[in-house]
């Protein structure tokens, strides 16, 4: 983690080596209390979408069987077409070509050699580094978080279906008194199947925001004492933060900008076209 000038930025390659880490760090309890004080602990089903820490611990870890009805009802709307080409190889019998047949050639079949024709087909192999960053203010509903959330989980699934190759990040920022606690975790490789029971929580669900990563700042060594959860960065802070680490990517949206877009309109900021 990186703790230059009041900068608390860790990045993990993995949702495992998230999980790690944060299992392995100890509660600031200086700054944030005991357990029964905690956010992560405390906080109501119906704000963080979850009866208890533990429930959600479970699901960031194992799955969430439950969250993936959203995900279905939009995964039947969303269809991305996209420009991308790619060219493929097919082998055709001819009288001359570049390699032999040989039970062709046995069998005294005047077309005893292969040729490989290139054709054009839909689809390609353009990698996209996209950015999603899932933090939202304390007054956004969890079912909205929810639902949304869904969509962009169905748009991403349509973008790998229509040829683009996906690295997803996982993005979390808040600013706490003049101190920043951000993650970034890599929830999947370009090519790297979508598993959507494991995706299901971290693109998905409420709780993420309001129980693991509220855990993940109350096991930060903040110093202020007087800055309760702090608040959440906006989307220019947090640009700002990863270009100061170097961080590049082909696209950067928030849960919040597309509350209330289409999901022709989130594939477009997916893709960079917008």
């Amino acid at each position: 983690m990186s703790t230059a000038k009041g900068v608390y930025f860790g990045k993990y390659a993995n949702i495992a080596e998230f999980i790690t880490d944060l299992e392995t760090r100890p509660v600031n309890t200086e700054i944030f209390g005991e357990a029964g004080a905690l956010a992560s602990v405390r906080g109501s089903k119906r704000f963080t979408g979850t009866e208890s820490y533990e429930e959600s611990a479970r699901q960031l870890k194992t799955g969430w069987a439950e969250g993936l009805g959203a995900v279905e009802k939009f995964a039947k709307k969303v269809q991305i077409k996209t420009g991308l080409q790619s060219i493929k190889r097919k082998a055709v019998a001819s009288v001359a070509g570049c390699r032999a047949n040989i039970p062709a050639y046995l069998a005294g079949a005047p077309k005893c050699m292969y040729m490989d024709i290139k054709r054009r087909v839909n689809g390609g192999n353009k990698v996209l580094n996209i950015m999603y960053y899932g933090t939202v203010n304390a007054d956004i509903d969890s079912a909205q978080i929810n639902a949304t959330a869904a969509k962009i989980f169905a748009v991403i699934e349509s973008l790998e279906r229509a040829g683009y190759r996906v690295n997803l990040y996982l993005v979390h920022g808040g600013e706490y008194g003049g101190e920043i606690i951000a993650a970034l975790i890599k929830l999947k490789e370009s090519g790297q199947y979508l598993n959507r029971l494991k995706m299901a929580y971290p693109l998905t669900s409420p709780s993420l925001l309001r129980r693991t990563f509220f855990r993940y700042m109350e096991t930060t060594p903040v110093k202020n004492t007087w800055a309760g959860y702090g608040r959440a960065m906006g989307k220019r802070e947090i640009e700002k933060l990863m270009a100061d680490e170097g961080i590049k990517y082909n696209a950067f949206f928030t849960l919040e900008e597309c509350l209330n877009k289409s999901s022709e309109e989130i594939a477009e900021i997916c893709t960079g076209a917008k």
